[in-house]
């Protein structure tokens, strides 16, 4: 009778809760190895049912959770490419050993007009090796970083943005190179400078002129002046000459912009400037005061 009820009771214990803890350890191991489109037998009424049904409930929401971010990572992906695809400007990712792992058609289209033959320019080239090297992005800062091409006998300007894409290891590091078609605004800038400048030259011709027209009649070529007519004179005078050098600063300005001219700094004492600043308003505030 006591063996028996042995072996009774242990193929009543192997039915009842090993077999369902066999399933569901199985059950579970499938699940921690990512395949969630597990069916969990959860027909018991006791504390392993019990815990079966609660597993199931986990697997029901993991596979509403992985659907969800299914439908987000395919609506990323597919606004990245629609993004990509139409984008005006050249993009490019490349790996460590500066070779281009991805284009979007303004790249690749720029890319066989230029016939780079697998290989970036080397002002580009420079450009990558550093960001890949320091980890830094590349960020110009004015369109004299532009880089000039030429194509079908027109010339384009590109300027060229390089940041990090993987930070990881250096070996396995990428970047991504947007050039950015900057021809129309670099000839808009071209344009106002060229037209600063001739406005520039055009309005201090005549300026010259009446300042040496001013400095015959105070010289007295004229004419005898009586004091109140020398006072006026030598007002407008004043205001010419400092009509006159703004007009040489913007001149000034413009050649540096274009890249004629280059700044001298040179030392100046404090003094000599404050005497500069006190000279230019000096008759300013003498008018004020006897207004």
């Amino acid at each position: 009778l006591a063996i028996l009820f042995s072996l009774t009771f242990s193929r009543l214990m192997n039915r009842r809760i090993v077999r369902p803890l066999e399933r569901l350890t199985e059950s579970t191991r499938r699940i921690a190895s990512g395949n969630w489109d597990v069916d969990i037998d959860k027909s018991g009424s006791d504390e392993i049912g019990e815990l079966a049904s609660v597993l199931h409930q986990m697997v029901l929401q993991l596979r509403e959770y992985r659907r969800l971010t299914d439908r987000r990572l395919l609506r990323s992906r597919r606004r990245m490419g629609e993004f990509m695809d139409n984008s005006p400007d050249a993009i490019f990712f490349v790996n460590s050993r500066q070779e281009a792992t991805y284009k979007n058609p303004r790249a690749r289209k720029l890319w066989d007009v230029l016939d780079w033959e697998e290989k970036f320019p080397e002002e580009l080239e420079a450009g990558i090796s550093k960001v890949l090297r320091e980890g830094v992005a590349f960020i110009p800062g004015d369109l004299g970083s532009a880089m000039v091409f030429t194509i079908e006998g027109k010339r384009f300007a590109y300027l060229p943005l390089i940041t990090l894409l993987d930070t990881e290891d250096q070996e396995g590091r990428e970047v991504a190179v947007v050039l950015q078609d900057v021809s129309k605004m670099r000839l808009a800038n071209d344009l106002k400078s060229n037209l600063l400048a001739t406005v520039s030259h055009e309005i201090k011709t005549p300026l010259t002129s009446a300042r040496m027209a001013l400095y015959l009649v105070l010289d007295g070529e004229i004419g005898a002046l009586n004091d109140k007519q020398r006072d006026l004179l030598e007002t407008t005078r004043g205001d010419l000459e400092r009509l006159l050098a703004l007009l040489n600063n913007i001149l000034d300005f413009a050649r540096l912009e274009a890249g004629v001219a280059r700044l001298k700094f040179q030392s100046t004492a404090p003094g000599v400037l404050m005497q500069r600043v006190r000279n230019e308003f000096s008759q300013a505030a003498t008018r004020s005061e006897e207004h």
